[in-house]
């Protein structure tokens, strides 16, 4: 076994214990990746919630007795890259890595000595809870940890529902789901910072979006290689899209976590020679989404496709590769009226609600938002607080309402066409009209921020975390969580312009 709770070796040098009764969630430790030339941890403290972002720990301090515990983050790493199965399919593994599995044998080994509850928490992207699940409720019965002693943070809004239902299918004990959702840290917050000036009294000026025609339709930036994007990309080109004013990557070169990409076993997506693009390649691809035979998908297609598309290539005005602060950057001012976005999660099949920076971004920046997720997803969205504009400049949103996976991005591809013949001046004037609410929706990103005199969202989410993690019974479902967050947020701080 890599992992010794009682022996923790971390990439700063310390060795920490985690029986140590000094130890608790206000310490600081990192563990080194065992996944070869991978830098970033798979295992770390959850100094984010606890230190460093929001009142956590100043509001927690207010309540009596002893309210220690161990929390720690698992990062699951997507990896940035193409992953291929033994029949060569695209997917991402969002499960647990053996190190993490390592890490929760050995806390529970140690269980008794130890003697703090433990706060499994998610960086990034979401688990797939139910394989996560699975494998932890297993070590809690092999080591008799009571189900009150572990419990989640997590950005998925639906994460009790997915739990809920999980325990009823399986005989077990619920686990506690708590949401923990901020994703400024995936934006550039110095730009974040201008969509409010300070004022002497600690009140912000909001500084509105320009009113300046556009010259783009529409921004869709694809960087990690998945299928879903890879078919969402290919019906857009057989609609004739890049016959229109668009900015559309598709998969630049990447850079991920410090990995050499001229090593032996690097993937072809690292780099920018592709040598996975076959007819076959395209026609597995593509008839999960296409709603019928895909036999005329062939080589010439293909490299018709590769050729047009500029796939593997990087387009004017983005990063010469994607890494990691490269992933910020928004080509050409993204000087589009409209977003297009495919989320991480929709490849999941479990109910996934975790709203990531790809959503944010428009919002941020006075678009329209389109976005291929798992069914609900905009609704879901929306009962946060955000405005997606997309119906005000003419987008049927009905294609959040649709279960078939092929068929609702079949109708977002429909709808990006029509937009398309939508004269960009006339899109503009669509777009003037809906300028009080691109202001609420940056009222709500600039709230969010954690740097702010006077952060409402951070206290309240801080607030909420710990009546959550002091009271076991306190559960919420999708819809009271979305509603909880909603709250969070406060504008009487931030004055019209």
């Amino acid at each position: 076994m890599t992992i010794d709770v009682r022996n923790l070796q971390t990439v700063h040098g310390d060795v920490i214990d985690l029986g140590d009764s000094e130890v608790d969630q206000y310490s600081m430790w990192q563990i080194e990746s065992n996944i070869p030339n991978h830098k970033h941890p798979l295992i770390e403290s959850n100094h984010p919630v606890f230190i460093l972002r929001g009142y956590t720990r100043e509001i927690l301090n207010e309540h009596k007795g002893d309210n220690k515990f161990i929390a720690v983050q698992f990062f699951i790493p997507t990896s940035g890259y193409a992953n291929f199965d033994s029949a060569g399919n695209l997917f991402t593994d969002f499960s647990f890595r053996d190190q993490q599995i390592d890490f929760l044998i050995s806390y529970f080994e140690n269980f008794d000595e130890i003697n703090k509850p433990l706060c499994i928490s998610f960086c990034d992207e979401s688990p797939t809870i139910k394989d996560s699940l699975e494998i932890l409720y297993n070590l809690m019965a092999l080591y008799d940890i009571p189900e009150d002693k572990v419990f989640f943070l997590g950005n998925n809004f639906a994460g009790q529902e997915v739990i809920d239902q999980y325990a009823k299918d399986n005989g077990e004990i619920p686990l506690k789901y708590i949401v923990s959702w901020w994703m400024l840290g995936h934006m550039d917050t110095n730009q974040l910072e201008k969509i409010c000036d300070p004022l002497s009294d600690q009140t912000y000026k909001l500084n509105p979006v320009s009113l300046k025609q556009k010259k783009h339709t529409f921004t869709f930036l694809n960087r990690r290689e998945v299928e879903n994007r890879v078919a969402l990309l290919w019906l857009l080109w057989e609609r004739r899209i890049k016959a229109y004013k668009n900015i559309i990557s598709a998969f630049p070169p990447l850079r991920l976590f410090g990995i050499d990409p001229t090593r032996s076993d690097a993937t072809p997506s690292e780099g920018e020679v592709r040598n996975h693009y076959t007819e076959i390649f395209f026609q597995t691809v593509m008839k999960k989404y296409y709603g019928g035979p895909v036999t005329h998908i062939n080589q010439e297609l293909v490299n018709k496709f590769v050729s047009e598309m500029r796939v593997g290539k990087t387009i004017e005005g983005d990063a010469p590769y994607i890494g990691d602060t490269e992933s910020k950057f928004m080509p050409l001012d993204n000087d589009a009226y409209v977003w297009l976005t495919c989320e991480s999660t929709s490849e999941l099949n479990e109910k996934n609600y975790f709203f990531t920076e790809k959503v944010l971004k428009p919002i941020a920046h006075g678009q329209a938002l389109v976005v291929y997720a798992q069914a609900g997803f905009v609704d879901a969205f929306k009962k946060l607080g955000f405005y997606t504009l997309a119906e005000e400049l003419g987008i049927n949103e009905s294609y959040d309402n649709i279960t078939d996976s092929g068929e609702r991005m079949r109708m977002i591809a429909d709808q990006m066409e029509q937009i398309s013949t939508v004269p960009i001046a006339e899109l503009h004037q669509r777009w003037l009209k809906c300028q009080d609410k691109i202001n609420h929706n940056r009222k709500m990103i600039f709230s969010m921020l954690s740097n702010l005199h006077q952060a409402h969202f951070m206290r309240n989410q801080s607030r909420y975390f710990v009546e959550n993690l002091l009271d076991n019974e306190k559960r919420a479902d999708t819809d009271q969580s979305l509603k909880d967050y909603k709250d969070f947020f406060n504008f009487e701080n931030i004055l019209d312009n």
